[in-house]
């Protein structure tokens, strides 16, 4: 997994790409959750 620091602080992300056209989307989340909350966003 690949890490950003920004205003000192780790964040963590994923990379997924099914290979569209369309805009990049980031989703963020931070109260608790892992990356499952967002299956039926992304």
């Amino acid at each position: 997994m690949e890490r950003v620091t920004h205003d000192g602080r780790e964040t963590a992300y994923r990379r997924f790409d099914r290979g569209g056209d369309g805009p990049t989307v980031c989703l963020v989340h931070g109260s608790g959750g892992t990356k499952d909350v967002w299956k039926s966003q992304a």
